[in-house]
């Protein structure tokens, strides 16, 4: 009788990014749940924001939404360290991801504002 062992996971997808420092992701699950990353670098500083997840055409947020912002000094390596660390969550389970122009990412987190700004009582 045969066993398999020293089973590893394998990268089953790529995304190539075009400007490490400036550039935002629209990612997705199988179960229709999208997170946004965005990175943004000025003079030396780069701002990291991401959110998720948003479900479409839902309009409340999932009570596991998280949002996150960073500002550190560029760093290649942190940078791609941080794209690995948001693609390969094992919460999120992305599937699919694609590059997206950093505005369109920007009015996702207006949304979460406008969101927040409306809340009410009932909504919880």
């Amino acid at each position: 009788m045969e066993f398999n062992f020293d089973n590893q996971l394998t990268p089953q997808k790529q995304i190539e990014i075009s400007n490490i420092g400036a550039f935002a992701l629209e990612a997705w699950n199988e179960a229709g749940m999208f997170y946004y990353f965005l990175v943004k670098t000025i003079l030396g500083q780069s701002v990291i924001a991401s959110c998720g997840p948003i479900v479409p055409d839902i309009d409340t947020i999932p009570s596991n939404f998280t949002i996150r912002l960073y500002k550190l000094p560029f760093s290649e390596t942190r940078l791609i360290k941080s794209i690995d660390l948001f693609l390969n969550d094992r919460d999120r389970k992305i599937t699919e991801a694609r590059e997206i122009d950093i505005d369109d990412a920007i009015k996702q987190f207006r949304d979460i504002k406008d969101y927040l700004n409306n809340l009410e009582a009932e909504t919880f």
